[in-house]
């Protein structure tokens, strides 16, 4: 038997793929291809206050972001992470390195889809929540703004692959003798990084936190709005 190999097939098909994709972050394809047989896929960049009222907080993000996000009917977390792994999740905001696409630049900092794994116990956490990422050590501060995807728990290092794939920082390995315990995975999507870090001293002074995160902390009404007008999303 032979066969016949069409490659308007393979392109019609990889065109859908790329357009499933892109409606993963919002975009919309038109209901009919142009003149020359292409697809055309858009974002809307405005919103009404109805529209607002009409989509969860996840769902608003998706459609009008990645810049776009809401502050409320969902709580905001600060989420502390260490100098080392927020190198690898957010290497953009690290002033002193030279961003390549391929030198030293692990999967999950170059993707707008990110995950983080921790033992925290909180169960809080819920899809379009907020989180702050709050980098600790030398120069401490709020550095980047993120929405909640969806979390987890679980002492399986396969499904923690199999759901975040390459999201995390951590390697196999490190999966392996992370779920020695329980561990808590949280999926979430990159809205923007701080140009200037909000830094531990105005957090402190403006009553948000009490003392420097060591864990998940979910922030009060008024800690919430504070960070809203600081960041003015």
């Amino acid at each position: 038997l032979r066969y016949r190999f069409d490659p308007r097939w393979v392109i019609f098909r990889l065109s859908k793929l790329l357009i499933a994709f892109s409606e993963t972050f919002g975009f919309m394809v038109y209901e009919n291809q142009n003149d020359n047989g292409e697809f055309i896929v858009f974002k809307k960049l405005s919103f009404t206050l109805q529209e607002i009222k009409e989509l969860s907080p996840l769902e608003f993000h998706i459609k009008y972001g990645p810049r776009k996000v809401l502050f409320q009917d969902n709580n905001t977390f600060i989420v502390p992470i260490k100098p080392s792994f927020h190198n690898d999740l957010f290497p953009e905001l690290e002033k002193r390195r030279q961003l390549s696409l391929f030198d030293g630049i692990r999967p999950c900092g170059n993707s707008i889809k990110k995950a983080y794994l921790c033992h925290s116990n909180s169960k809080q956490i819920k899809s379009g929540d907020n989180i702050l990422f709050y980098r600790s050590g030398f120069a401490a501060g709020i550095t980047a703004v993120c929405v909640v995807e969806d979390s987890f728990r679980t002492s399986s290092p396969n499904e923690i692959v199999r759901r975040v794939g390459s999201r995390t920082v951590y390697s196999y390995d490190e999966i392996i003798k992370k779920c020695k315990k329980t561990t808590l995975a949280i999926r979430f999507r990159y809205v923007k990084g701080l140009k200037s870090l909000i830094r531990f001293s105005e957090l402190k002074d403006s009553g948000v936190i009490k003392g420097a995160p060591q864990s998940i902390t979910k922030l009060s009404q008024e800690g919430t709005q504070w960070i809203k007008t600081k960041l003015r999303i």
